[in-house]
């Protein structure tokens, strides 16, 4: 029989369903990856990582069991990653759109994933998102976030003593610096849980009129990608 995490990998909801209906536990059992039996994860890892994969009639139910049925969103890999680091690695501008990014985000946050986790390497998933280049992911965490949770994220350094802002200009995304300098506003206070093809996701990135940093740039903190990814490969 097949476990859980294999049947989210291959996207089989039915089969899904039914490993849950035996056995409500297993949406937090930890599973060895078969490769290096180091590297462990829970099922709603391997939804999170196959809700950014362009497959024919994927959609985001799989990953809506999984909560519904209990699943820790906390829960931390070898890494230190919590689902919000690997949606900050895997849900990139070239396989999912930014409102399908928006509301896996949102679905993560509103059960519970918290935003100022910190990975084995000091960052949490916005200076990982940051880092990555992940625009939508920067968006969508500042957007899904209150005001207290989204200046938190934007004032938290790593162990480089650079903040998202500090971050965003060592990698020299323009559109990150704006977002950042656009959400370092009061105005923005309004926690958004709700995404679908409407909505409006631009208000963000407008720059705000703030003081400029100084150009004390040491090497931003960047965090070895490629082995990463690998394990929440097959």
């Amino acid at each position: 029989m097949s476990s859980l995490f294999d049947a989210v990998m291959k996207q089989n909801i039915d089969d899904v369903r039914r490993i849950i209906e035996e056995n409500p536990n297993s949406v937090n059992v930890i599973y060895a990856d078969r490769f290096d039996i180091d590297k462990y994860r829970t099922p709603i890892f391997a939804a999170v990582f196959y809700a950014s994969r362009l497959v024919t009639g994927l959609d985001e139910n799989i990953l809506d069991l999984l909560i519904e049925s209990g699943a820790n969103v906390n829960k931390m890999d070898v890494y230190g990653y919590n689902v919000l680091h690997l949606a900050a690695v895997e849900l990139n501008h070239n396989s999912i759109s930014e409102n399908k990014v928006n509301s896996v985000i949102s679905k993560l946050i509103n059960a519970g994933a918290d935003v100022m986790t910190t990975n084995n390497d000091g960052g949490t998933p916005l200076l990982q998102a940051i880092g990555e280049n992940n625009e939508y992911v920067v968006k969508a965490l500042l957007k899904n976030s209150s005001e207290e949770l989204r200046q938190r994220q934007l004032n938290i350094t790593n162990p480089d003593g650079q903040d998202a802002l500090d971050i965003a200009e060592d990698v020299g995304n323009a559109r990150i610096i704006d977002i950042l300098r656009g959400s370092n506003s009061t105005n923005n206070g309004v926690l958004n849980t709700s995404f679908n093809d409407t909505t409006d996701l631009t208000d963000l990135s407008t720059p705000q009129v703030v003081p400029e940093r100084s150009s004390q740039s040491s090497r931003a903190s960047m965090i070895s990608r490629t082995s990463e990814r690998n394990i929440y490969k097959k």
